[in-house]
């Protein structure tokens, strides 16, 4: 699915600081949209939300998830605890909470879910339609049939939710139970309610073109800054590019019912218009009975009012919520298996552990935590026990699943030769990267993304590289192209090395070659001969080398060496003899001195004098 997308967030007219924030992330479980609106003052509105979009979009970063519909609940629940912390850590942040609302596109699904009054609504076949119901005390009314839609909007306490992240140390979202499935030209608007409690829906389905998102955007801030632009105004609008699906869009609406007046979504004539409004004369009879009828309604409604909401007060800000019966892992660790068992009996609320957690009891047992929805410890399994072999090798750990490699990474198994951040293909041939800590240990496994290699590498193309890129290269066993094994090269940064070229010409090891020259070892040693007399022979090699050699007492430098190499190559052997015993050899080239090759022209072969 193609999509594109415009954000703003803007203080408004009236309020001093801006207590909204938005954000967007692409991660590991697709395109992440977030809108935050905070409440607690400037200061704390605003840290609210800014870490409510930050906590969800660091969630879905962190690792992949199947279930989509289960990660958001849990996201909104990681948000909701950082937001908490910071009331507990910071007094002056008393109070401190945030809405939001969250839209996740994964390949071709969509998944959304709220807190609060901040809406999500998708414009599809020309008529915007709200896919989120409010959190909110006049939402309650309206379901109830106590108010209309339109009259919740000038409601004296239309401000007033009764859900909020940070607020107390539990929060339930709602979230869509299936995933939304949207066509080419749809469009998702997500808004703090500084926007729609501006205009109404109509006018923002009127804004919203989906060929031009930034210009709907800023018709939509406009509309509610000329509408007195009361609060915070934030928003994002994602349009759909392209999609596989077809016909019509699949979701759910929550978009109250329009009475006869609202004609904007209808294609009737004037006349028939006007006749929705024409009305019977009322015989007197039938209006005493609508009286009666009238007052039963009035009674019922309040008792379900009064039923629904006494016993669900709608958030004060001013509460300070309690760390009463909340468990952390360490308080956890410090009980025995027995006590643990007793607190699951209880069903003991915890915070911040995840589902089949594991720890070490008081009395060395190690075992899982079964932590439920509401985070309260609700079992305790024992755990047998694995033997390990003493060291993991790479190649044992190559044997293992990505799975399996992570269960290793939490009992920390010790490894053997295994570099850390070293990378492997795991047996179901996911490409890694191994965390080893200082102790050998294996403390996690992170996945590799691919990187998309040229087909054939050549000499020059790894010349270019530094050489710790070489050793990266080497890791994923780039292909190669006329370049032998053993191949040496200088790197981008003067080092001097030898390829490792296997028979599939793929690179797969980089070894740094001495820093000792050893052609200029060997032209030392030979300069570090004594006196020699010169065969017969070698007068076929140079006489004015000979002339040079009796005149230095047969010792040559470093230049006259280059010179007997140079027009001896394709020569037979030569001697040079010490008098009465055999002590250097001159051989051709491809020779050794002391095992060490040299690989110009003739070298120098050692026997030792008898």
């Amino acid at each position: 699915m193609n999509i594109n997308h415009f954000q703003l967030s803007k203080v408004g007219k009236i309020r001093k600081a801006n207590e909204d924030f938005c954000g967007y992330d692409k991660t590991l479980n697709g395109h992440v949209f977030v809108v935050c609106d905070g409440m607690g003052g400037h200061v704390g509105g605003a840290r609210a939300s800014e870490l409510g979009v930050k906590s969800i979009v660091e969630f879905f970063q962190k690792e992949f998830y199947d279930n989509l519909i289960l990660a958001i609940d849990r996201s909104f629940q990681f948000a909701n605890e950082q937001i908490f912390a910071q009331t507990l850590e910071d007094p002056s942040l008393k109070g401190m909470g945030t809405t939001v609302a969250l839209l996740i596109i994964r390949d071709d699904d969509c998944f959304i879910g709220h807190v609060g009054d901040s809406r999500i609504y998708l414009k599809t076949d020309g008529e915007l339609h709200r896919i989120t119901k409010d959190h909110s005390f006049v939402q309650g009314l309206v379901d109830q049939g106590v108010i209309t839609d339109e009259e919740a909007e000038s409601h004296p306490k239309k401000n007033q939710i009764l859900k909020a992240l940070g607020h107390s140390l539990d929060v339930q979202g709602t979230i869509c139970q299936k995933p939304i499935k949207v066509k080419t030209g749809d469009v998702f608007l997500l808004c703090s309610d500084g926007l729609n409690g501006m205009i109404n829906d109509r006018y923002i389905e009127k804004c919203i073109n989906s060929n031009n998102l930034i210009e709907s955007g800023e018709s939509l801030y406009q509309g509610a800054m000329n509408n007195r632009g009361a609060d915070n105004i934030s928003l994002i609008l994602v349009g759909i590019e392209k999609s596989i699906h077809s016909g019509k869009s699949e979701f759910i609406s929550f978009t109250p019912s329009r009475s006869p007046s609202t004609v904007y979504f209808f294609e009737k004539g004037k006349e028939n218009e006007e006749q929705n409004f024409k009305q019977k004369p009322i015989q007197k009879r039938n209006k005493v009975l609508i009286g009666v009828l009238g007052i039963v309604l009035l009674i019922s409604t309040s008792l379900i009012t009064y039923i629904t909401f006494i016993d669900k007060p709608p958030i004060n800000v001013d509460e300070t919520p309690t760390m009463e019966d909340r468990m952390t892992e360490k308080d956890l660790s410090s009980k025995t298996l027995k006590e643990l068992k007793e607190l699951a009996e209880k069903r003991v609320k915890t915070l911040n552990i995840d589902n089949q957690k594991q720890i070490t009891t008081k009395d060395q047992e190690k075992v899982k935590l079964n932590i439920n929805k509401n985070e309260e410890l609700v079992g305790v399994e024992k755990v047998e026990e694995i033997e390990d072999p003493k060291n993991y090798t790479a190649q044992d750990l190559s044997s293992k699943t990505l799975k399996e490699l992570k269960e290793l990474a939490e009992r920390k198994v010790k490894t053997i030769n295994i570099n850390n951040l070293k990378q492997i293909t795991t047996k179901d041939q996911e490409k890694v990267k191994l965390n080893i800590n200082k102790n050998k240990e294996l403390v996690g496994v992170e996945k590799v993304e691919e990187i998309e290699d040229p087909k054939n590498y050549t000499a020059q193309d790894l010349s270019s590289k530094t050489l710790k890129e070489l050793k990266e290269l080497a890791e994923r066993k780039v292909k190669t192209i006329n370049i032998n094994n053993q191949k040496q090269i200088t790197t981008k940064d003067q080092e001097k090395v030898k390829l490792n070229i296997n028979k599939n010409k793929e690179l797969v090891g980089v070894e740094e070659v001495d820093s000792n020259n050893k052609e200029d070892n060997a032209l030392q040693e030979y300069n570090n001969l004594d006196k020699y007399e010169i065969d017969n022979d070698t007068t076929k090699i140079n006489k004015n080398l000979i002339d040079k050699l009796k005149a230095k007492n047969n010792i040559l430098n470093e230049d006259e060496l280059h010179e007997l190499n140079k027009i001896g190559i394709n020569e037979k052997k030569y001697n040079l003899r010490e008098r009465n015993s055999y002590k250097y050899n001159l051989r051709e080239r491809n020779s050794y001195i002391n095992d060490k090759k040299v690989p110009k022209g003739f070298i120098l072969r050692y026997r030792k004098k008898k």
